[in-house]
């Protein structure tokens, strides 16, 4: 990541240092020219928000000014609305609750430092502004720079804003290989063109609807899509991705692979394996679904059974995941057939209903044939007697009987 990638590296660790009240001789900087940046990218999780929705990473340019902020909020927020701000840790490794830090905030629109985990503010006017947070070191007695973001504020918010959809053709991500990202679901309310802006959380990004390219160093976070009409009015959308050096390999066994509706089917990810790079991944959980409309299951055990309640085709996946939450998946087609059509247990077993089935089957078709072959016998005699009485019949006008003479 350029610009502030390497402090973003340590932020975890720094932030466990200071909450630990180690020495690390920091001190606090001009709230307006921030020297430490904490959270921000897909190097390190996105971690201010402002009413919930998180700050992306201020897109990379040239000549960056000293006071530009690492994060910049998407969407447009109203003067005279308060919003509340916060810094979501939930996704920072190690990270302890927000709540058992001592945090300032700084909104630059004069009104001056506000303590609070989630403080609400009210901004006066429209305008764009810089939002920071500060933590406060015990071990120095100081404050120190954590995170900040660039917020937009209107006088008031477009009515009828533009829907946002954004896909893409994977989540988990192999550095280098190629992903396509797809915003041709998105709608306009008022049925003008759309602009789009993918901020790719790495510094850089695209104003194609449609765009495929790679992540150079991994990282977890999302992806966001910001679409606006003709009247400034905006949308955002977001995709979850892990960007990692290698992906798991998802492997999947189904026993049986046809059963009873009813029946208990036992499914296998045990030969999935974890990437080699990073070296020492595992794989943590397994990721399952079934294919019936059933939840999601998610085990921390390669190994579950699952009942399919309907007759039908199903195709079942699975998802191993490793430790940054990078997942590939494997599937199989299972065949359930109705309860009592006797598929036999998931041993294997003989099937006796449909044995019974086939043997009476061949037993009509027996007695059909016989009923058959004794029919054809009939005509064929019926034509035989027809035959000889009409050659006696010929037989006697040719030579017709004589007549006794009367005594």
């Amino acid at each position: 990541m350029r610009g502030h990638g390497s402090t973003l590296r340590y932020a975890g660790l720094l932030l466990i240092a200071l909450v630990a009240g180690m020495a690390l001789g920091l001190r606090g900087p001009d709230p307006f020219r921030p020297s430490v940046a904490y959270a921000c990218g897909l190097g390190d999780t996105q971690t201010m928000d402002a009413n919930g929705a998180p700050a992306l990473f201020y897109p990379v340019v040239g000549n960056v000014p000293k006071n530009q902020p690492i994060g910049i909020f998407a969407l447009d927020y109203v003067a005279h609305t308060p919003i509340t701000f916060a810094e979501d840790l939930s996704r920072m490794r190690g990270a302890p609750p927000p709540e058992t830090l001592k945090w300032r905030w700084n909104f630059s629109d004069g009104s001056g430092w506000l303590s609070g985990v989630a403080p609400a503010h009210t901004y006066k006017a429209a305008g764009t502004y810089n939002v920071y947070s500060q933590i406060f070191d015990t071990s120095s007695n100081t404050w120190t720079d954590f995170d900040s973001a660039q917020i937009h504020v209107i006088a008031a918010q477009p009515t009828n804003p533009p829907t946002a959809k954004a896909t893409s053709s994977a989540t988990s991500i192999e550095i280098g290989a190629d992903v396509t990202f797809d915003a041709s679901g998105s709608q306009s309310a008022d049925g003008s063109a759309l602009t789009y802006l993918w901020n790719f959380n790495d510094g850089e990004t695209a104003t194609q609807p449609k765009v495929t390219r790679k992540f150079g160093a991994p990282g977890q976070g999302f992806v966001a899509l910001i679409v606006t009409d003709k009247r400034g009015a905006k949308a955002v959308a977001t995709i979850d991705v892990v960007i990692v050096p290698e992906l798991p390999k998802a492997a999947l066994r189904v026993s049986p692979t046809t059963a009873a509706a009813g029946a208990t089917v036992s499914f296998d990810a045990s030969q999935s394996t974890a990437p080699s790079n990073p070296p020492g991944d595992t794989l943590i959980r397994y990721q399952w679904d079934f294919g019936d409309g059933s939840p999601v299951a998610t085990t921390n055990t390669p190994t579950t059974t699952h009942v399919f309640s309907a007759a039908g085709t199903y195709t079942v996946k699975v998802g191993a995941i490793e430790q940054s939450g990078a997942m590939s998946v494997a599937s199989q087609t299972i065949t359930i057939v109705a309860a009592g059509a006797g598929v036999g247990g998931s041993n294997g077993g003989v099937n006796w209903l449909l044995l019974a089935v086939g043997v009476v089957a061949l037993l009509a078709g027996a007695a059909l044939g016989y009923m058959a072959w004794q029919g054809r016998r009939e005509r064929m005699a019926l034509v035989r007697q027809r035959s000889r009485a009409q050659e006696y019949i010929r037989a006697k006008r040719v030579n017709p009987p004589t007549r006794r003479p009367q005594a």
